[in-house]
């Protein structure tokens, strides 16, 4: 799921990573549960070698909000930090999480829309306020 960008630029200098971007990132960047953020975050960390950068350009998130997701990933131990390389990795409950959360959007297609239902109280109100003004 971690994008990978090219140099595009031509020999002359002309172009930009611009269009390797726009084949990576989706065209409508549609609304992203904490849940979806989260499991995105921790399958990047699956990949190995995840360090801040990695894990905030990879789940496309700024820098403040990777901060508050890890702060999240990690108080929940989901996620591990190395005080040394100060890399990030999956803990064992992470990786459940992942199995969990694969489950639930198989059972649960999270990027489909949901069927809009027709509230029946919304006709009755909408009937009572023509009839009375």
């Amino acid at each position: 799921m971690a994008a990978v960008l090219k140099d595009t630029r031509t020999e002359k200098g002309h172009g930009t990573v611009r269009a390797t971007l726009e084949e990576t990132i989706p065209k409508k960047m549609k609304y992203r549960g904490r849940f979806e953020i989260a499991a995105t975050i921790l399958e990047v960390a699956q990949a190995g070698n995840s360090t801040k950068t990695r894990l905030m350009c990879g789940s496309f998130l700024s820098f403040a909000q990777i901060n508050e997701y890890l702060s999240f990933l990690l108080s929940n131990g989901l996620i591990t930090k190395s005080d040394d390389t100060q890399l990030y990795a999956l803990t064992e409950k992470g990786m459940r999480f992942l199995r969990v959360y694969d489950e639930i959007a198989e059972l649960i297609p999270l990027d489909e829309p949901a069927p809009a239902v027709a509230d029946p109280s919304c006709e009755v109100q909408k009937s009572v306020r023509k009839a009375g003004g």
